[in-house]
Parts: C-alpha cells; sequence; structure tokens
C-alpha cells in the first residue's frame, strides 16, 4: 500500500490557477491516497464556491 500523500495549498484570490491544480493532481499516475487541503487567505473571488461546486471533497480552511 501507498503512503497518504498530504497535498497543503495557501491560497489568496486565485481561484482559476487553484481549480487547475487541483485537477492536475487528482489526474496524477499517483495510486494511493491523497488529502488536499486548502488554506484560503479571506480571498474574494469566489474560490470557496467554486472549491465546494467542483472538489467537495477538498478539505478547506477559511482564515479571515
Amino acid at each position: 500500500m501507498y503512503p497518504l500523500v498530504s497535498v497543503l495549498v495557501v491560497s489568496y484570490n486565485v481561484r482559476d490557477y487553484l481549480l487547475q491544480a487541483i485537477d492536475s493532481i487528482k489526474k496524477s499516475t499517483y495510486d494511493g491516497p491523497i488529502e488536499i487541503i486548502i488554506i484560503d487567505n479571506d480571498s474574494f473571488d469566489g474560490t470557496h464556491l467554486s472549491l465546494l461546486k467542483k472538489h467537495s471533497d477538498v478539505t478547506f480552511i477559511r482564515n479571515k
């Protein structure tokens, strides 16, 4: 069994780049479990709603 891989991304108003990055991670050839954690620094570009729609399995931490 593969080890768990955790991907941690800190973001601020980079919704489109973030969605592309998550898509790329999920398309990787790695067969083991991948945990994706996004820490957002109070973006106002709709990052949170976009992630809920497209990647509801991603852990999202919202800083103020």
